[in-house]
């Protein structure tokens, strides 16, 4: 398993229509617990895609099951990213790094991999996430935010 972010070219993005995302964001539910927006982009039971708006950034979360990928469709941000060490139920991030992200940027979080992303310009933050949908509920564990305060708009 590698314990960081894995940088994946604009090749390997998901090249969905800005037309597609416009429709698709506007029928966009809150997920609260995670302090977005979003709407799926496609029909699949087993992995999800979905298109969403960050207002300010991105509940830190880690998932233990299955890999997740994010693609910056439009907006500059930074994502928050460390392994997180299980003992017994309590999660603790370990060396969490910064990266600057920006549109066209596309990369994958592997299980066990805290993440958090947090808006840094006055433009919108899109972004397309495709994760299998046990993300969107009994995988998803919310952790402490790992973005200093001050860093958040």
């Amino acid at each position: 398993m590698t314990a960081k972010l894995i940088r994946l070219s604009q090749d390997e993005g998901f090249n969905i229509s800005e037309g597609d995302l416009k429709q698709a964001l506007q029928r966009a539910v809150p997920d609260r617990e995670a302090h977005i927006r979003h709407a799926r982009l496609n029909d699949s039971s087993d992995w999800g895609l979905h298109v969403s708006e960050i207002f300010d950034r991105v509940a830190c979360h880690v998932h233990f099951s299955g890999t997740e990928v994010y693609e910056i469709i439009c907006g500059d941000g930074i994502i928050y990213s460390g392994p997180v060490k299980n003992t017994e139920g309590k999660c603790e991030v370990e060396q969490p790094v910064a990266t600057i992200v920006g549109p066209g940027d596309v990369f994958q979080i592997p299980e066990g991999v805290a993440h958090q992303l947090v808006r840094k310009s006055e433009e919108p933050l899109i972004i397309i996430f495709a994760c299998p949908d046990s993300h969107l509920g009994p995988d998803r564990r919310i952790l402490p935010d790992l973005c200093p305060e001050e860093q958040v708009l």
